[in-house]
């Protein structure tokens, strides 16, 4: 998948479809037998395909299957071997694009970014090696440069690592860094690219959940202080963010949990038809923490579900790309959330520490008389339908969370600013909260 456009797929793919349905229905027309020309078929959708694996899928169907079985399946006489040897190709074509997408990563890029030297910056554990592969057999010249995954490697120290590396590496303005993990790589990765000769393009190959439908878009990136999350950082956009769904099977459950709780978050925002795929994910609440969720590898509906969840985001960025406005409900459950975070070391993850966070949002909500009594119960539920904790560590100092949400970025005037959903679908923003009426929330977890 691709954040681009869909210029592409209403030309040149609808295009390409039209003239070959029209070719087929002349020779059907003269009754003549049409062979099936896969390996072009293929070669054609590939050119267009790797750039967004879902939407070729849904084109192929909606189009050449629908095209092909009105031709060749009328009322009258169905070619019951013809509907199954589309169906073939088809899932034939499935294969091909999967194995495409990842194999041809390299030449996407050298394509969109010619005269570039690509950068891979990436988890200790993740692809690097695999992403490389196809740059370096395409002649371009590949630095890896691996960085612990994690809340505590997401230091300006790391960042001073990663200038060094492009020191080393020979970064250009006009080369660009590839970000390939989660989201504090992109995170980092974003940040060193926005100060390194004051900003050189970075892509973002996202292999989690949370940074796919989250961190990897919209161009926060930064670092954190001792004293706070994010403190430092630049709005610096990536040039590309491609993302793989099949890296989510390699997952661990806890890691995949996190992701949906940034899912979730954006179904209260603006899309709440997202709630409706929730419970695909029900096999992943009991797992254990640190096994994948390896079922997530044929699931035909996961790939969907995530550009769709990103889909909410990229709205809201295209028109607010530097939070001026309506971009700051992106925030649901961060404010009280990263609270949790710095308070508990980061022993709560982020999408965990979301999830309590959006759901003492919503009692915040409640208090206020924006949000209707029992949305915060409701949005709990959903929380925990999935496995995500929605109240905070027993042991949590409701002070120390307060002292970390006054440290929170998001101020004007002085006074933090929260993002408090009043129901599903609709989240206000610029609201102001008395430190009596946090301090009660906090406390009552």
């Amino acid at each position: 998948m691709v954040t681009r456009s869909d210029e592409l797929y209403e030309t040149d793919f609808y295009a390409w479809t039209r003239a070959q349905a029209e070719a087929l229905r002349r020779m059907a027309s003269e009754r003549r037998e049409v062979p099936l020309d896969l390996e072009h078929l293929a070669e054609e959708l590939e050119d267009i395909g790797s750039a967004c694996r879902n939407a070729v899928r849904t084109r192929v169907r909606r189009i050449i299957e629908h095209r092909l079985k009105l031709v060749y399946a009328s009322a009258t006489e169905r070619r019951t071997g013809w509907l199954d040897s589309i169906d073939e190709a088809l899932a034939e074509i499935d294969d091909k694009l999967t194995a495409t997408i990842r194999r041809d990563i390299g030449d996407r890029l050298k394509k969109l970014y010619a005269q570039t030297c690509p950068r891979v910056v990436r988890d200790l554990e993740s692809y690097g090696e695999r992403a490389a592969a196809p740059l370096r057999a395409l002649g371009v010249t590949v630095s890896l440069v691996p960085i612990p995954a994690g809340e505590d490697s997401k230091t300006i120290d790391t960042v001073a690592a990663l200038w060094s590396a492009f020191l080393k590496a020979g970064i250009e303005r006009g080369h660009a860094v590839i970000a390939l993990g989660g989201g504090v790589v992109g995170d980092l990765t974003g940040f060193a690219a926005a100060t390194w000769l004051r900003g050189v393009r970075w892509i973002g190959l996202p292999t989690t959940l949370l940074a796919m439908v989250d961190s990897s878009l919209g161009g926060k990136t930064g670092a954190d202080l001792p004293e706070g999350k994010n403190l430092i950082g630049a709005f610096h956009p990536p040039a590309l963010v491609l993302a793989d769904t099949a890296t989510l099977a390699t997952l661990p459950g806890r890691d995949l949990r996190c992701g949906l709780a940034e899912a979730v978050k954006h179904a209260v925002i603006g899309d709440p038809g997202l709630l409706d795929t929730l419970p695909r994910f029900a096999f992943c609440k009991d797992g254990d923490a640190s096994i994948p969720c390896a079922r997530l590898s044929d699931a035909a509906w996961l790939a969907p579900f995530v550009a769709r969840a990103m889909a909410v985001k990229i709205r809201i960025i295209r028109e607010d790309p530097f939070e001026k406005g309506f971009r700051a409900a992106l925030n649901l459950g961060h404010t009280i959330g990263h609270g949790i975070e710095k308070a508990t070391h980061f022993a709560v993850r982020h999408g965990e520490a979301i999830a309590i966070g959006t759901v003492l949002e919503a009692r915040l909500a409640e208090e206020l008389g924006l949000a209707q009594p029992g949305l915060a119960g409701k949005l709990a539920n959903l929380f925990s339908s999935l496995g995500l904790p929605v109240v905070p560590p027993p042991d949590i100092d409701p002070a120390e969370v307060l002292a970390a949400i006054t440290l929170d970025k998001k101020k004007t005037d002085g006074k933090v600013r929260f993002a408090l959903p009043v129901g599903l679908g609709e989240v206000r923003t610029g609201v102001t909260v008395d430190d009596a009426s946090l301090t009660r929330v906090l406390k009552r977890g």
